[in-house]
C-alpha cells in the first residue's frame, strides 16, 4: 500500500481512481462530452431567449448569434437597442440627427425635427430569464453526464 501524507490508499482503489480520471479527461477534451454540452447550452439559450423576444419589427430577433470556438462559445443580439430592451430606460434620452436635416421615420411618412425625446421604458428581459433556464437545465445534463463517465 502507498503511503502519503498519512493517508493510506489500497491499490485497488488508486487504480479505480486513475480510471475514473482518464474517462474524465476524455470528458474534457476538445470534442469530448463537455464541449459538446457546451454547445447543447448556448444553443439552448439563443432557442429559449428567440421565443422570449419582444417582436415589434423582428429586427431583434432575428439578430441572435452564436459564435463557436473551441470550449469558447457567445450567444447574443446584433442590434443596439437589445440592452435597452432587456434592462429598461430609467431616464429620457434624445436622439439627434447626425447626417440629414431632420429625423424621418418612413414607415409613417412622419418628420420629427432635429432630436427627439425618448421616455423611459420599462425592462423586458428575454435574455437573462433564458440563461438562468438554460443553466438550470445544462447543470442537470452536465451532472448526469459526468456520473455516467466516472461509474466503472
Amino acid at each position: 500500500m502507498a503511503k502519503k501524507s498519512g493517508i493510506e490508499i489500497r491499490q485497488r482503489d488508486r487504480m479505480r481512481f486513475n480510471k475514473k480520471m482518464r474517462k474524465l479527461s476524455k470528458f474534457g477534451k476538445l470534442g469530448g462530452g463537455f464541449d459538446k454540452e457546451l454547445a447543447i447550452y448556448t444553443t439552448d439559450i439563443m432557442v429559449r431567449s428567440s421565443l422570449k423576444v419582444p417582436v415589434d419589427t423582428g429586427s431583434l430577433k432575428q439578430s441572435v448569434f452564436i459564435e463557436k470556438k473551441p470550449f469558447n462559445y457567445t450567444v447574443g443580439y446584433n442590434i443596439d437597442y437589445a440592452t435597452f430592451v432587456e434592462y429598461g430606460i430609467t431616464t429620457p434620452y434624445k436622439i439627434k440627427v447626425k447626417n440629414k436635416k431632420v429625423l424621418y421615420n418612413r414607415k409613417t411618412n412622419t418628420f420629427f425635427g432635429k432630436e427627439v425625446t425618448m421616455p423611459p421604458r420599462r425592462a423586458n428581459p428575454f435574455f437573462r430569464t433564458a440563461i438562468s433556464e438554460a443553466t438550470s437545465a445544462f447543470i442537470k445534463r452536465l451532472r448526469k453526464q459526468i456520473n455516467k463517465e466516472t461509474k466503472i
